[in-house]
C-alpha cells in the first residue's frame, strides 16, 4: 500500500513547475475559490436583507446542506457520476434512529450510534450491490441507477415505521442537553448548538482524512485517473466502497441533526429544495473544491432564509429559492472552463459507449481481416 500511495502521489504532482509559477498559481487559487460565495452573499444583501438571527439560522441550514454536498463531490470524484441518491442514503437510517427514540424509547446516543452503523452498512451495500455492477456502463446509465436507488430507499423509509405500527410524520427528537437562548429576536436551542459544534468537527475530520492520510491520497488518485490508479496497485474497489460509506454517514449526520430542528420529512420524502441546494453548492465548487462547496452551502442557507423572510409565504419563498438555485447551476455550468486531461477525454468517450475505429496499423493484420469476415 505504501508503494501504491507513493505512486498515487506522483499522479497528483504531475509535471514540474517553477517557483514563480507555483507562487502565481497559489495566489490565484487562494482568492478565486471565494469569488462565487462572495457574489451570492452580495446578491442576498442587496435584494433580500434579513436580521442577524435569520442569518444564524441560514448558517445552520447551510452547515447541514454542506454534508450532503460534500458527499456528492466525494462520490463524483471516485465514480464520476452524480449521485441523486445522496440525501436518501441518510434518510433510511435517520428514520430508523427516530423510530427507536420515539417509539421504542431508546436513549438518544444509542439510537444515534445504531443509525450511524446502519448508514455505513447501507453505503457499502449500495456501492457493492448496485453501483459496482454498472461501473463500466455509460455514465448516463449509472446516473439512472442512482435515481432508482433513491426511489428504493424512499420506499423503504416509508415502510419501515410499519414495524412499530406507526407512520413517518414530522417528528422532532430532543437531545440530552437543555439549552435555550435568544439572538436578535430568534430563539435557538440545544439542537442548533449541536449542529454548530458537531458539523465543523466532522468537516475538519473529513479534510484531515482526505489530505493527510493514505486513504485520502488513494481517493485523490482515483479522481485523477481511475485506470492508472488501479494499474499502480491502489485498491480502487475498496476505496470506492469506503467513499460510499463516508458519503452515507455524512448524509445520515445531516438528516439526523436536521430532524432535531425541523423534524422528519412528512411522508418520509425529502423535498427537492434540500438536495437542490446541495447540488448547487457542488456544481459551484466544480465538483472538486471542497472549500468552495462548504462556503457556498452556508451562503445558500443564508440566501434561502433571506428569500423566505422577504416573501409572503414560505411556499412561495421556497419556490423562488429553487428557481435561484437552478439559475446558479446553469450559470456555473456555462462559466465552467473545459480543462479535461487526455485521460478524462478517453474515459468520457468510453463511458458514452462509443465504438472507436480500428487503427489503420491493425487493419492489415490477418487476424483482424479474418474477424471481420466472421462477423
Amino acid at each position: 500500500m505504501k508503494t501504491a500511495t507513493s505512486n498515487a502521489a506522483s499522479i497528483e504532482r504531475g509535471g514540474g513547475m517553477t517557483g514563480e509559477q507555483t507562487n502565481k498559481a497559489f495566489t490565484s487559487d487562494s482568492v478565486s475559490w471565494l469569488i462565487p460565495p462572495i457574489v451570492l452573499l452580495a446578491i442576498q444583501q442587496i435584494f433580500w436583507r434579513t436580521p442577524y438571527g435569520a442569518v444564524l439560522q441560514g448558517i445552520i441550514l447551510g452547515l447541514l446542506t454542506s454534508l450532503v454536498a460534500i458527499g456528492i463531490v466525494l462520490i463524483y470524484r471516485s465514480n464520476r457520476v452524480l449521485n441523486f441518491a445522496q440525501a436518501e442514503l441518510g434518510l433510511l437510517p435517520t428514520v430508523l434512529s427516530v423510530m427507536l427514540i420515539v417509539e421504542s424509547n431508546f436513549p438518544y446516543l444509542a439510537a444515534f450510534a445504531i443509525g450511524l452503523v446502519g448508514a455505513a452498512v447501507l453505503g457499502v451495500s449500495s456501492e457493492f450491490l448496485v453501483i459496482r455492477r454498472f461501473s463500466r456502463s455509460p455514465r448516463l446509465i449509472l446516473t439512472v441507477a442512482t435515481l432508482g436507488l433513491a426511489q428504493v430507499l424512499v420506499l423503504c423509509a416509508l415502510l419501515m415505521p410499519d414495524w412499530w405500527d406507526s407512520a413517518v410524520t414530522s417528528q422532532r427528537i430532543d437531545s440530552p442537553l437543555n439549552i435555550q437562548f435568544d439572538f436578535d429576536k430568534f430563539r435557538f436551542n440545544d439542537n442548533h448548538v449541536i449542529v454548530m459544534i458537531v458539523i465543523p468537527l466532522v468537516l475538519i475530520f473529513v479534510g484531515y482524512l482526505l489530505h493527510r492520510t493514505r486513504i485520502g491520497i488513494g481517493v485523490r488518485a482515483i479522481a485523477e485517473d481511475f485506470d492508472r490508479a488501479g494499474m499502480l496497485g491502489i485498491p480502487v474497489r475498496r476505496l470506492q466502497s469506503f467513499v460510499w460509506c463516508l458519503a452515507a454517514v455524512l448524509a445520515f449526520l445531516a438528516l439526523f441533526l436536521r430532524s432535531s430542528i425541523f423534524g422528519l420529512p412528512v411522508g418520509g420524502q425529502l423535498g427537492v429544495l434540500f438536495f437542490l441546494r446541495a447540488l448547487t453548492a457542488a456544481v459551484v465548487g466544480k465538483l472538486t473544491d471542497l472549500k468552495t462547496v462548504l462556503v457556498t452551502s452556508i451562503v445558500l442557507g443564508i440566501l434561502q432564509q433571506g428569500i423566505v423572510w422577504n416573501t409572503d409565504s414560505p411556499m412561495r419563498g421556497n419556490a423562488l429559492m429553487a428557481a435561484v438555485c437552478a439559475a446558479i447551476i446553469l450559470l456555473a455550468l456555462v462559466a465552467r472552463r473545459q480543462s479535461y486531461s487526455r485521460f478524462d477525454s478517453l474515459r468520457e468517450t468510453l463511458s458514452m459507449g462509443e465504438t472507436r475505429p480500428i487503427p489503420p496499423e491493425l487493419k492489415k493484420l490477418r487476424e483482424i481481416k479474418l474477424g471481420k469476415v466472421i462477423v
